[in-house]
């Protein structure tokens, strides 16, 4: 048993000192009592107080919605307030209604962590879980599968956000092409936006 206080010298267990401090309580003034009495309850109803605001901003937390930035392919950003137990399909979902796409099965959800890696979202994780919490949270809608025949697309938004995606790659080095194919493919591209 672990001991507690001494009394004249002597240790006393705990259970010896919580039956000395009751009877000197019983013993003590009756205006003392009524002031220790006075002081407990302050400090019950202080303690309630605090537990009711953490409890109070437990749930504001829960109830808290993420905002998420959104680079689509054609360089414009969409914001969205998603519920903070939102899954990644159901973002991924939110993204393409809002640039109409329904053949979603080639396109997928990039983000960056913190070292600037970039990761695919996952579908079925909660995002708050993939994505680190901060103000500049930003996905990328990108294509996730490349297909061989673009005529097997059957929407032509599908095939316009194909454009704008291979468009993007070969701009910025990540598809190598010859120069000549590079002015090709740029002549044709500014012909289907010119007319």
């Amino acid at each position: 048993n672990p001991s507690g206080p001494a009394v004249d010298g002597e240790p006393m267990f705990l259970g010896e000192a919580k039956r000395s401090s009751t009877r000197s309580a019983r013993s003590m003034d009756p205006g003392l009592m009524a002031m220790a009495d006075a002081g407990r309850r302050v400090s019950d109803e202080i303690d309630t107080e605090s537990r009711r605001q953490r409890k109070k901003k437990s749930k504001h937390r829960r109830d808290e919605r993420l905002s998420v930035r959104v680079l689509l392919l054609d360089d414009n950003y969409v914001t969205l307030k998603v519920p903070r137990k939102m899954c990644g399909q159901a973002l991924f979902d939110m993204v393409c209604e809002e640039v109409n796409l329904w053949e979603r099965d080639y396109f997928g959800l990039r983000f960056q962590d913190g070292q600037e890696q970039l990761y695919w979202l996952d579908l079925n994780e909660r995002v708050p879980k993939q994505l680190k919490v901060s103000p500049n949270l930003v996905c990328y809608l990108c294509v996730k599968y490349y297909i061989q025949d673009p005529t097997a697309l059957t929407e032509e938004i599908t095939r316009y956000q194909y454009f704008l995606q291979l468009k993007r790659d070969i701009l910025y080095g990540r598809i190598l092409v010859s120069h000549g194919t590079a002015v090709h493919l740029f002549a044709c591209a500014v012909q289907s936006e010119l007319g």
